[in-house]
């Protein structure tokens, strides 16, 4: 039995079967149907590790991430990169790189988590300008960068990872109805001043990476270092 539900297969088949029996064959001679193209890969995942990148980057314009740096000077370098990083974050935990004898040791630096920059925060870099910047302002979201840089022979090896993570709320900010009635879906909590209470944040859950903020934070890094 027929239920009126039509399908894009179902369709085609019956245009087919119309021109069969019309002698029209303008559709017929259209060809198979177009296969849709498959997903493009970001480049940023496949961005290889190439020793002459940090000067001028790849030629499609991607950082690579671990990007190599060539510099003389370790104290400048890592100066750089702590006023790079702090450009976007607040620094929580900041483990520079030490020459023991004649190893040197890795670098590290962890960010403060901070709510992401809304459209009317132009100030603060830490949403890139479109989808992320948007994304922030009509949800709660909040970003924290790691970066680890591991010396390598005559270069040192700068990995950025910023992690983004999305706000979970027990009910809509802005949602007055049934805020009066007790929740008994998740832990117990104890219920004081129930009545007009603000949401309850329980937790963050994780979005993966910001890989728009971690290439920009990259490039900012290449053009401190080589663009001079």
């Amino acid at each position: 039995m027929f239920d009126g539900t039509y399908k894009p297969s179902t369709v085609c088949h019956l245009l087919l079967l119309l021109c069969a029996l019309t002698g029209c064959h303008g559709i017929a001679d259209l060809g198979p149907l177009p296969v849709p193209a498959p997903p493009a890969v970001d480049p940023a995942l496949v961005a290889s590790m190439d020793p002459n990148a940090q000067a001028a980057g790849l030629a499609n314009g991607v950082m690579p991430n671990p990007m190599p740096v060539a510099v003389a000077d370790r104290d400048f370098f890592w100066n750089q990169l702590v006023d790079t990083v702090d450009d976007y974050f607040d620094i929580k935990t900041e483990q520079p790189i030490h020459l023991f004898g004649n190893v040197l040791t890795e670098g590290m630096i962890e960010t403060v988590p901070t709510t992401g920059a809304t459209a009317l925060e132009p100030w603060h870099w830490d949403s890139t300008p479109g989808f992320e910047r948007w994304h922030s302002t009509l949800q709660s979201v909040r970003r924290r960068a790691k970066v680890r840089v591991h010396p390598q022979g005559g270069t040192y090896q700068v990995a950025v990872i910023v992690e983004k993570a999305l706000e979970d709320v027990d009910r809509p900010s802005q949602g007055t109805p049934g805020s009066a009635i007790p929740r008994h879906d998740g832990s117990l909590l104890r219920l004081q001043d129930e009545v007009g209470r603000q949401s309850r944040t329980l937790g963050w859950i994780p979005m993966g990476r910001d890989l728009a903020l971690e290439q920009e934070i990259l490039r900012e890094l290449n053009a401190r270092l080589f663009d001079r």
